[in-house]
């Protein structure tokens, strides 16, 4: 609109907050701010809600209708890219965002973290104008500047692949991978249920269940363990005033199988009985090792990870098969999956323009326990539980897990697979009330559609 050429300012702002929900005074004192000869934009509009208020606008007295090209919602990786939208004065105001009610901005995501950048600041300046409307003086200046554009790291193709993976299953569901040899993040895939917890994969907190043995398997070799050790698969193992055993029960390992066989089967009583052999710095030294508790950021949040009170040999023994107070993201296994292929841990990075400097790479494992991982994961795979993942002409390496998801009571646990491919790690996670279910065959549904 010109706001010289509204008879009634008052009653078209009135008229045009009724229609949008905008508030009347908000778009009154842009009116009357505004130099009366100039063209004033008040909302932008996405076509499905101009249609829908089209009847409404086009009775507002002195309302001006024009179409241009706008951000719109992101279609790849939304839960990183985020959306936009037309948001009310609040949250303007509570952001110290420079832009008028009713303008598009981002709402979530990377969007919304790069606000600014993407879309540019407003020109403000304040005039002195004649009785007709005309602008006889600027008195002073501020000037916007153009928007730019963010380059993230999400790549259309795994994207692609891990948001087909997800795409009709019954549970909750996501899928997290990145580049082993940057960190680099390539997809970030979500799928929900009515009626079940949602799965976060990049800020969700989550005991990882023997997924986690990745980590407590590299503290038993940094000591000097040897995976050829017979170790014991009992049905039952109390360690600590606690009772550990396998859900769903580990059969026909025989009494004495090699460690290999332990692993391969995720036996969580077993890594409970191996854990009277590591104490809480064996273990702290280990996760941070493959980055579980160091502090990295990504512009959209992140959950680092966390160990919790490793005070006593129960709590330990809990946490070497990740469970207890162990609490991790998909992302984070998905980067400690990448430690093992690499034998280095890098710091996710989600956008490579404008750059973050962030964590530095680290290299904590010699190459005995990064060989000796390798060999675990790829039996896993091969000969194990993560059978089902085992896709493609490269090899897979991963482990898998499950855990309770909030209280036992629900019945709702969580099961991992935590692996890699060529250059991709990533994690497959799902939420289920079956103590029977795997994520393997979604890593191998992934896996099988990533070749393709």
């Amino acid at each position: 609109m010109r706001p010289g050429q509204l008879a009634d300012p008052a009653r078209t702002a009135d008229a045009l907050a009724d229609a949008t929900g905008l508030d009347d005074q908000e778009i009154y004192g842009t009116i009357v701010a505004a130099p009366d000869s100039s063209f004033l934009p008040l909302l932008n509009l996405p076509p499905a809600t101009y249609r829908r208020l089209s009847t409404a606008l086009r009775r507002i007295p002195g309302l001006i209708v024009t179409q241009r090209r706008e951000r719109l919602f992101g279609t790849i990786a939304p839960l990183v890219t985020g959306s936009v939208g037309t948001e009310m004065a609040p949250l303007l105001r509570a952001d110290g965002m420079p832009y008028r009610p009713g303008t598009t901005i981002g709402l979530a995501g990377l969007q919304m973290t790069f606000q600014r950048l993407l879309a540019g600041t407003p020109t403000t300046e304040v005039v002195v104008q004649s009785a007709a409307g005309r602008v006889v003086s600027v008195l002073r200046s501020w000037p916007g500047s153009a928007g730019s554009p963010v380059q993230t790291t999400i790549s259309e193709q795994v994207q692609g692949a891990a948001d087909r993976a997800l795409a009709g299953l019954p549970d909750p569901a996501a899928v997290v991978a990145r580049e082993c040899g940057t960190g680099q993040v390539l997809a970030v895939a979500a799928h929900s249920v009515t009626g079940m917890p949602a799965v976060s994969p990049l800020t969700g907190a989550y005991a990882p269940g023997q997924a986690f043995t990745i980590v407590s398997t590299a503290a038993l070799l940094a000591a000097g363990f040897n995976i050829r050790s017979p170790i014991p698969c009992e049905s039952v193992n109390p360690v600590g005033g606690f009772r550990f055993a396998n859900v769903p029960p580990v059969t026909d390992l025989g009494t004495q199988p090699p460690f290999t066989d332990d692993f391969a089967d995720a036996c969580s009583t077993a890594f409970a009985g191996l854990s009277m052999q590591l104490d809480a710095a064996d273990l702290t030294s280990a996760a941070n090792g493959f980055g579980i508790g160091l502090r990295w950021q990504l512009p959209v949040g992140g959950f680092v990870g966390t160990l919790g009170d490793l005070a006593s040999t129960g709590a330990i023994a809990e946490a070497s098969v990740g469970d207890g107070s162990v609490r991790v993201s998909p992302l984070d296994m998905a980067l400690a999956a990448g430690v093992v292929d690499s034998g280095t841990w890098h710091p996710p990075v989600l956008v490579t323009s404008p750059a973050d400097p962030g964590l530095a790479p680290r290299t904590a494992f010699g190459a005995q326990v990064v060989s000796s991982l390798q060999a675990l994961m790829r039996q896993a795979v091969t000969r194990g539980a993560g059978k089902p993942a085992n896709v493609g002409s490269e090899p897979v390496y991963g482990q898998v897990g499950s855990a309770s998801v909030g209280s036992a009571a629900s019945g709702v646990r969580s099961f991992w697979f935590v692996g890699y491919q060529g250059n991709i790690a990533f994690v497959a996670i799902e939420f289920a009330k079956s103590p029977y279910a795997s994520a393997a065959p979604l890593a191998g549904t992934f896996l099988r559609d990533l070749a393709s």
